[in-house]
């Protein structure tokens, strides 16, 4: 079974600093039949799978997880395994992008706290708002309620929506302010 982890969970597993072991690393779990069921699920090239592709390993300080980076045809983004050495087992795989990573941290230096969020659109049917790395929307549905959603623009995940709640929101501005609360909880600016 494949587990995709959030960026928190991903983040989790790292440590202050990240040690590259691709030359030392011994494995302590197969990772193979994991890497197959990633090629079934065609998150990455079956030659990954076929000639056993390892693009790096790092560690994290504590020596409890190993990140195993898996190629993908963009030398910028990856597929991380990560190793729980102390279970000794795959704890689940996150897609790493580094332009999107970069993207973020450039963003958080520059306070997307500060950044405002501009919805374009018709506000009083259905509206949207792209802000730091997040798709924000919000649209009146058949004439009958609100909703909103918020959503990972790099790989278009779901991150909440109303349809989550059994309330919904009573107007488009409660819609819209909605939408960026959830945005602003996920990226950590307040809870």
């Amino acid at each position: 079974v494949l587990t995709k982890l959030s960026h928190k969970e991903y983040i989790d597993t790292m440590g202050d600093r990240m040690i590259d072991v691709t030359d030392s690393a011994e494995p302590i779990v197969d990772i193979w039949p994991y890497v197959y069921q990633l090629t079934e699920d065609d998150l990455i090239q079956r030659n990954v799978y076929q000639n056993h592709l390892i693009e790096k390993v790092y560690r994290n300080e504590r020596e409890t997880f190993d990140h195993v980076l898996l190629p993908t045809d963009n030398p910028n983004k990856f597929i991380v395994l990560i190793v729980d050495l102390i279970a000794a087992s795959i704890k689940g795989h996150y897609r790493l992008n580094l332009e999107k990573e970069y993207r973020e941290l450039t963003e958080s230096i520059h306070k997307p706290e500060d950044a405002t969020i501009i919805w374009t659109g018709d506000l009083e049917d259905d509206c949207s708002a792209e802000w730091c790395g997040l798709l924000l929307r919000a649209e009146w549905m058949e004439g009958v309620y609100w909703w909103w959603g918020v959503y990972d623009l790099e790989d278009e995940d779901q991150i909440d929506s109303s349809n989550e709640y059994e309330e919904k929101p009573i107007g488009g501005t409660a819609a819209r302010e909605m939408a960026e609360k959830v945005a602003k909880e996920y990226l950590g600016l307040y809870k």
